[in-house]
């Protein structure tokens, strides 16, 4: 039986096909990978940025809680600001709020006088019996506030803590409560925490105790606040503006935080180029328009981004403002 094979002019045929298939094939996958890869990338992305505008929107909105009913006064007579902020114009904001966002708060359980030293003689001294169920507690960087018979409240740093639950409250020298408070006297616990971009480009969250200041978005190019003031007290905003600060007549108006988030994602995109200019801002009083303006870079415009905002309604307003 006669038996033929390819000849060698067939098998060569059969492989420069093949590999063109081969190769179109790869050229298909490659693509396909990197586009899945890119909007993979700007999904991730998406979910990540919007979880962390939820979170300090969330935060946002408790900004004064536990410091509605009353105006608080440091030692000194300077008031205290349940929200500031640190505008920039090159640049990402900041933004800082306090309140009792733990629901922290106790008893006196020892007799508070005007002034009360430990055995140094360097701080004030007493101690607090909580209440709450949870496992928080006071501690260094928070503030501790009790109502005064003046119809206000008295509002000091705390310097120390001590005792197996932390119920040993320390003052620093010399600022030691005004009046004395009762046993049984309740006393609240208020947290200060700041929003802000670092020169890397991450967004942090700092509360200002020893597990402070940790990160929680990267990629982050743009960080914007504008504040909302109700002026005249008819409870709609009459004015936005860039920021507020301690001691300012405005903090009294703030009734809403605007913010605005640009973050971008991981991966290149060659045949992409990002050439757009952002706005974040929004029209004030008389129609003047009120705007950050942010251009990429040249070194990252080939990196997709994408742009959030929110208005977050502040609930804990002091009720005499």
């Amino acid at each position: 039986m006669d038996k033929k094979g390819f000849s060698l002019v067939e098998l060569l045929i059969v492989i420069a096909v093949g590999g063109i298939l081969i190769a179109s094939l790869a050229s298909v996958f490659v693509t396909q990978s990197k586009t899945y890869s890119i909007h993979s990338d700007i999904g991730e992305t998406q979910y990540s940025a919007k979880v962390v505008l939820d979170y300090i929107a969330k935060e946002i909105r408790m900004a004064g809680s536990g410091l509605r009913d009353k105006n608080y006064y440091f030692k000194n007579g300077a008031t205290f600001s349940f929200l500031s902020s640190i505008n920039s114009d090159t640049g990402p904001d900041a933004i800082r709020i306090r309140g009792n966002f733990q629901g922290i708060y106790g008893n006196i359980s020892s007799v508070l006088g005007t002034t009360i030293e430990d055995d140094d003689s360097s701080k004030e001294v007493f101690t607090v019996a909580y209440k709450n169920t949870n496992k928080s507690r006071f501690s260094v960087g928070n503030y501790i506030t009790v109502a005064s018979p003046a119809g206000n409240a008295e509002i000091r740093s705390i310097a120390g803590v001590s005792g197996t639950n932390k119920q040993i409250i320390k003052l620093n020298n010399g600022d030691g409560f005004n009046y004395n408070h009762r046993e049984g006297t309740i006393f609240n616990c208020i947290q200060e925490i700041r929003y802000y971009v670092d020169s890397n480009g991450t967004l942090r969250r700092n509360n200002f105790e020893r597990n402070g200041n940790q990160p929680i978005l990267e990629n982050v190019e743009d960080l914007q606040f504008m504040y909302g003031l109700d002026i005249n007290g008819d409870g709609y905003i009459d004015q936005w503006v860039n920021n507020v600060s301690d001691g300012s007549n405005k903090i009294d108006q703030v009734k809403a935080v605007k913010i605005w988030l640009i973050v971008r994602g991981t991966v290149p995109d060659s045949n992409f180029l990002d050439n757009r200019t952002y706005f974040l801002g929004i029209s004030s009083t008389g129609g003047v328009y009120v705007a950050k303006r942010y251009k990429p870079s040249s070194q990252v415009r080939n990196y997709r981004r994408l742009i959030f905002s929110t208005t977050v309604d502040l609930r804990n307003i002091y009720l005499g403002s």
